[in-house]
């Protein structure tokens, strides 16, 4: 005997929902909210309430499509109408919402999550990508890479868009290329940032060493962090709105690549670390 009943006025957009254990995700009306659909023991009813109250300019662009991977960890992602993806990070048992954005050299008009195999740690994250490559508009499915990478294979790590992965005998022609004719790509060569190269008209590229695990790709928008103004006790008061001047930057990683950290006063002007 099922019945349909009013669970609120708020509407919803023409988007497929998903469910995570015991609540729903849909996003409003106005496609620029994400909102959460529970049951609510006080209210012995169902309550939905908006999961970008705190972050209102997440959903500004609009959204149009969402999908959920459960491993390794809860992730929701949201495709922007400017063709971003937003990436929420949930944990319900520790009240965990952890939001950011993937940004491409291009266009995500698409998102599907496909789960992790038996014996796999990692839920497929697939995405198609409208670019404009040697001049010419396509679009292309593409794997997000590994959230996670093992300490032991450092030779994986790499950071491109629509990239390829060589990993087969030591060679300095690289094949994989064709979607890339004549476009330049950065490489990773076992592990190590190379000089970049340009792809031939048979999808190559050419490395000055042999090399037998190879990533090349377009080179991805780079991952920013500002810092917030620098506030200390002082003695005429706070120092947040003084001018200041930091002679010294410690920065301290685990498992980083040497040459691809940057750094300075903003985003034109920098250092390499």
């Amino acid at each position: 005997n099922n019945g349909l009943r009013p669970i609120s006025t708020r509407g919803v957009a023409n988007i497929e929902p998903a469910v995570i254990d015991t609540f729903g995700l849909y996003v409003d009306r106005t496609r620029r909210r994400l909102m959460a659909m529970s049951y609510d023991v006080d209210l012995q009813d169902y309550r939905p309430r908006s999961l970008f109250r705190l972050h209102r300019r997440l959903g500004k662009p609009g959204l149009s499509q969402m999908d959920v991977a459960r491993n390794p960890d809860t992730r929701v992602f949201i495709v922007r109408d400017d063709g971003q993806l937003v990436v929420l990070l949930m944990n319900s048992e520790e009240d965990v919402q952890a939001y950011g954005r993937i940004k491409t050299t291009g266009t995500v008009e698409s998102v599907a999550v496909l789960p992790a195999e038996p014996g796999e740690e990692e839920d497929e994250v697939y995405v198609v990508v409208k670019r404009t490559v040697n001049g010419s508009e396509v679009r292309s499915v593409e794997l997000l890479g590994s959230f996670e990478l093992e300490d032991d294979e450092p030779q994986y790590a790499g950071y491109a868009d629509a990239a390829v992965l060589y990993d087969g005998a030591s060679a300095t022609t690289i094949p994989g290329g064709s979607h890339l004719i004549n476009e330049e790509v950065v490489v990773w060569a076992d592990g190590a940032r190379q000089a970049n190269r340009t792809v031939d008209g048979s999808g190559n590229i050419t490395l000055d060493e042999a090399a037998s695990v190879v990533l090349f790709g377009k080179a991805a928008p780079p991952a920013r962090y500002k810092s917030g103004k620098l506030d200390y006790a002082a003695q005429g008061g706070t120092a947040q709105g003084q001018m200041k001047r930091v002679v010294s930057v410690a920065i301290a990683f685990s498992n980083a690549i040497r040459g691809v950290i940057r750094y300075g006063a903003t985003f034109t002007t920098m250092n390499t670390l």
